[in-house]
């Protein structure tokens, strides 16, 4: 994590950085992050009910089959997705004996035959699907008076204005060797994400790469504006990695969310699933890095080897990790072009989460082992490299969460996990670029880094083993030399 160049001195190494700016980067990181949850927990809902598509139906004793019709209209772009659900009252709940007793767990299998038309924004009527055959698993706990919710149809990125939905439901003729039988109700309900919501993620998506664009290229200070100054041979490990995050987060900050509202089709939402899924990979494979190197600093007190053996293993579960993501996301689309009533969180999808749960777990522990291993290290660094490993650790926490709650599906959760994650991850990036930056004053005195003479004598800039005001005369006396030759080609 510390700055291994010679002779290119960083923001976070620069003197003036004490105690109380440490304490006000701190309260300034947290106070970015406190605003997120804030405005995140007070963000619009998420889904809308169709009040009229609320239907309450009754299931009497010998029914063989419920019918229900539902409609919704007026849907734009701006809605995005659409659901169709299904709630059923435990079977027998004001008659125990009927079916199966109150106290216990029990499930059925039901029948559903759906019949889907959409109508176009011209008048024409597409058919969805013609009288599909779903069969879905009915859970219910004991003494619930309720099962589990059913998903009966989702579409995502809404193409239709109007669409007309039928399912008739086929009850079961025995559940657990009874009778299926007695007085109950189901709920159906259709549901469609609020437009206030789509603005919401619409405005802090591009606040999001506005900034971002301007931690990259703002004159005279921006990471890259001061980089292109810099020979790629004088760049450090910190600063490569850097650039390649800043331009990953660029993309999944999502530049094409507007696009993919105007756009008829999910290719631009599948690209962003690859741009979501690089940038994951990319930061976890960041802080493995990292936290190595600090590690072997800190027991040998040397450049870590360069050896395929050390990186490639990272890589490996890195790029596994990375294959999972984009795979889970293509595999329930391609379920929902057969089944659009295909559930992403159902049995089908279950072996996806079990490898990204079993790859996440030995992350988790290699990262622990790390983060463990270079504490002793962290305690000898200047406090700004403290402060940079405090955010990291804080980072990998809320990754680890995210991906363990699904946070990375594309489709984005209640407003304060929005903000949570992707709030999380900018200000980190930023703080990151921001620190090690080239200290700007060597650009603004017009002084040619790359021609910066050799500091070999400078060692261990990180820590506290060397004096800081060695650091400021160094740069000062070099300063001079500059001036000097300056003045004599004048």
């Amino acid at each position: 994590m510390e700055n291994r160049s010679e002779e290119l001195y960083v923001r976070i190494e620069d003197p003036k950085i004490g105690t109380n700016s440490i304490i006000g980067m701190s309260l300034a990181f947290g106070l970015g992050f406190l605003v997120c949850i804030v405005v995140g927990a007070t963000g619009p809902p998420i889904f809308m009910t169709d009040p009229d598509s609320v239907v309450n139906m009754q299931i009497l004793p010998g029914q063989n089959n419920t019918l229900w019709n539902g409609e919704v209209s007026g849907l734009s772009m701006y809605h995005r997705d659409l659901y169709v659900t299904a709630l059923i009252q435990r079977p027998g709940f004001f008659d125990p004996s009927s079916v199966v007793p109150l106290n216990m767990d029990f499930s059925y299998t039901q029948d559903i035959w759906i019949t889907i038309t959409a109508k176009t924004r011209t008048g024409s009527v597409l058919t969805l699907a013609n009288t599909y055959l779903k069969e879905v698993t009915v859970s219910c706990e004991a003494s619930e008076q309720w099962c589990n919710t059913l998903l009966i149809y989702y579409d995502h990125l809404v193409e239709y204005p109007q669409f007309y939905i039928k399912a008739e439901f086929v009850m079961p003729k025995t559940v657990n060797g009874k009778k299926f039988g007695g007085v109950y109700n189901m709920i159906v309900k259709i549901a469609y994400q609020s437009p206030k919501y789509t603005v919401f993620m619409l405005g802090w998506t591009y606040f999001f790469l506005g900034v971002t664009f301007l931690v990259m290229f703002f004159p005279c200070y921006g990471f890259f504006w001061v980089m292109a100054q810099v020979k790629r041979d004088k760049w450090t490990t910190q600063q490569m990695w850097i650039s390649g995050l800043l331009c990953t987060l660029f993309l999944y900050d999502d530049p094409f969310f507007a696009a993919e509202l105007l756009q008829s089709g999910d290719d631009l939402a599948v690209l962003y699933v690859f741009f979501m899924a690089t940038f994951i990979s990319s930061i976890l494979l960041f802080w493995l890095v990292m936290l190595d190197e600090i590690r072997i600093d800190a027991a040998r007190d040397s450049n870590p080897p360069r050896l395929p053996k050390w990186f490639l293993p990272k890589v490996v579960l890195c790029f596994a990790i990375w294959v999972i993501l984009l795979g889970a996301y293509i595999s329930v689309k391609r379920h929902q072009m057969i089944d659009p009533s295909y559930d992403a969180t159902g049995k089908k999808a279950r072996p996806y989460y079990g490898a990204l749960a079993a790859f996440m777990i030995f992350y988790i522990l290699w990262i622990l082992y790390l983060a463990i291993s270079c504490l002793h290290h962290v305690r000898k660094m200047i406090p700004g490299y403290r402060f940079l490993f405090f955010i990291t650790l804080t980072t990998i926490i809320v990754t680890i969460v995210g991906v363990f709650l699904i946070g990375f599906y594309p489709l984005r959760g209640a407003p304060i996990g929005l903000l949570c994650i992707f709030g999380l991850y900018n200000l980190y990036v930023w703080t990151l670029a921001l620190a090690y930056t080239p200290n700007g004053r060597d650009h603004r005195n017009k002084l040619e880094i790359n021609q910066i003479p050799d500091l070999s004598q400078i060692a261990n800039i990180g820590t506290k083993s060397e004096p800081q005001h060695e650091h400021q005369q160094m740069l000062d006396e070099t300063e001079a030399v500059e001036f000097k030759n300056i003045e004599a080609e004048v």
